[in-house]
């Protein structure tokens, strides 16, 4: 019987092992070891309902191999599951399931069992997550469905094991939490996301806790966005934690930037800027960082900001600002060399470092010419920036006058001298 099993013969396998078991003489321990085999057989032949019946009469005993018996019988519905359909299955997949849930019973080795079992067998988890009655049935069906992005069908099983109050739930509590985040994500339910990810990161230094502090970040981010009454100080604590948790993370650049761009417009500017410098990563963030930091210098120039910069430290800002137009334009026509568009708004950038350009050149000595260059054909190039055009006139004005062209300055008036 074992050697026609072996070779694939799995009818004379069957009749074999049929022998041993109705021979009165064979021995109790032999009978137990032919019953395994048409267990074994039958299920390998595709007889799985009498693979499920040999199981039942097995069990219904009191067999010393009952957590193997329990392993054939569970298999065997699976399989009988995959290849019915309609009410047929749906009714495999129950006994499946329950099968499963018993087996899980018969200690740690087994329940490992199960896990890989239902990750081999089940192709369409959608379909067992009404069957999934035990908490930890739920979390393989949970997880398996989230490896298929399906969040909504996973969804109620996450919320049943956060919800749990018995050993198997909270064992898993704090990555059902993490899982269930990134549904409420998918949802638009941010804040509820964000709520979840900051649970799933009560524990230190979980497996997945760069992710959850990335997505919860990301959670304020949407939930500021979309009600600016939200508290700041969340989403400022999130970015933070983060960073110092995870500076290394694959998408810090984008925190980082946010948080420089958050600093910034409370008029953090020294702040600011400290972000900006680290961000790196990602061209079209790195470009951004760059255009904010020349922003932020500007402020601080200006007296805008906390610190006050005279003397030696207002030449080594103006030197600054001068180093970051160099990069910014750099950055840029790497951006646009490697096809980059869309997400960084080119024109608007441009034209304001347009501006800084001019502005920049006016604070170094004797370089008038640059500003004027800076600034040529201004209108033209952007017209949608209106908002910008006094300013430009005003600067265009300053350096010709400097330079003594009293003639082109009025016919920078006539020009242009409505929109002062």
């Amino acid at each position: 019987g074992l050697c026609h099993l072996e070779l694939g013969n799995y009818d004379w396998a069957i009749r074999d092992f049929k022998i041993v078991m109705d021979d009165k003489t064979t021995s109790l321990e032999r009978r137990a070891k032919a019953q395994l085999g048409l267990l074994d057989a039958y299920f390998r032949a595709g007889k799985y309902q009498d693979t499920v019946k040999l199981s039942d009469r097995l069990l219904a005993g009191d067999s010393a191999n009952a957590s193997l018996v329990r392993y054939y019988r569970a298999r065997a519905l699976l399989s009988a599951a995959k290849a019915a359909s309609g009410a047929k299955a749906n009714s495999y997949r129950q006994e499946a399931m329950a099968a499963m849930d018993q087996l899980r019973r018969d200690g740690p080795g087994w329940q490992e069992k199960v896990d890989a079992l239902m990750q081999s067998e089940i192709e369409n988890p959608e379909q067992w997550a009404a069957p999934a009655n035990s908490p930890a049935a739920k979390w393989t069906v949970a997880k398996m469905l989230v490896q298929k992005s399906d969040y909504k069908t996973a969804r109620p099983l996450l919320e049943a094991i956060v919800a749990g109050k018995d050993a198997s739930s909270k064992r898993v509590a704090d990555e059902a939490h993490y899982l269930l985040g990134l549904a409420l994500f998918q949802a638009g339910e941010y804040q509820a996301a964000a709520d979840n990810f900051a649970a799933s990161l009560q524990k230190k230094s979980p497996a997945y806790g760069d992710d959850a502090a990335y997505m919860r970040f990301k959670s304020l981010e949407a939930v500021t966005a979309k009600n600016p009454d939200a508290d700041p100080k969340a989403y400022e604590e999130a970015m933070r934690s983060y960073l110092a948790e995870y500076p290394d993370h694959r998408s810090a650049y984008e925190a980082r930037y946010r948080l420089g761009e958050w600093l910034q417009a409370h008029k953090q500017f020294s702040q600011a800027l400290e972000e900006y410098e680290q961000v790196s990563g990602d061209l079209g963030f790195e470009l951004r960082a760059r255009f904010g930091a020349l922003q932020c210098r500007y402020e601080i120039l200006q007296g805008n900001d906390e610190k006050k910069v005279t003397g030696q430290e207002r030449g080594a800002l103006i030197a600054a600002i001068g180093k970051d137009l160099t990069r910014f334009n750099q950055l840029a026509v790497e951006y646009t060399g490697k096809g980059g568009k869309g997400a960084v708004p080119l024109d608007d950038l441009h034209a304001k470092a347009a501006v800084m350009t001019a502005v920049y050149a006016m604070l170094v000595p004797n370089h008038d010419q640059e500003a004027l260059a800076a600034l040529a054909n201004f209108e033209k190039k952007y017209p949608e920036h209106s908002d910008l055009f006094a300013q430009v006139v005003r600067l265009r004005l300053g350096a010709l006058q400097r330079l003594r062209r009293f003639a082109d300055a009025e016919a920078e008036v006539r020009q242009h001298g409505a929109v002062l």
